[in-house]
């Protein structure tokens, strides 16, 4: 039934996806506030690429990995995707933060809009690391 109604009515499955993603996790639920609002025109592919990816890896590894997407401030589910991809590590905790970035591959920094000030995810210090 719900599946008709998505035919006829495609932005139903965005609000519904939304809406599941949102009531996962209180970080979750601003992870996507904060996504829809900085990057709006791209709400329903973000929304649905994020619920296809939490019923891929299962909810504790994909709000584990959404969580460290927010902690370094990068919105979008190719970040998030990214994160999951990542190989087990067993680094230190207290080098995890920056361990996320320097394993992050390269054309996950770039979105179709390109990086411009505030989107950037990387610091500086992170930029230098990146090319020694």
């Amino acid at each position: 039934m719900r599946e008709a109604a998505f035919s006829t009515k495609p932005r139903a499955r965005v609000m519904v996806y939304r809406d599941w993603l949102c009531d996962l996790a209180p970080v979750v639920n601003t992870y996507v506030q904060e996504l829809c609002h900085k990057r709006r025109a791209e709400m329903t592919p973000q929304m649905i690429a994020l619920y296809e990816l939490a019923q891929e890896t299962g909810n504790a590894d994909f709000v584990a990995a959404l969580e460290l997407a927010a902690e370094q401030q990068m919105y979008g589910a190719e970040y998030v995707r990214a994160i999951v991809s990542l190989p087990t590590a067993s680094a230190p905790a207290s080098s995890a933060e920056t361990s996320v970035l320097a394993l992050l591959p390269q054309q996950v920094f770039h979105s179709p809009e390109g990086i411009g000030p505030g989107r950037n995810p990387c610091t500086d210090e992170c930029r230098r690391q990146q090319t020694h």
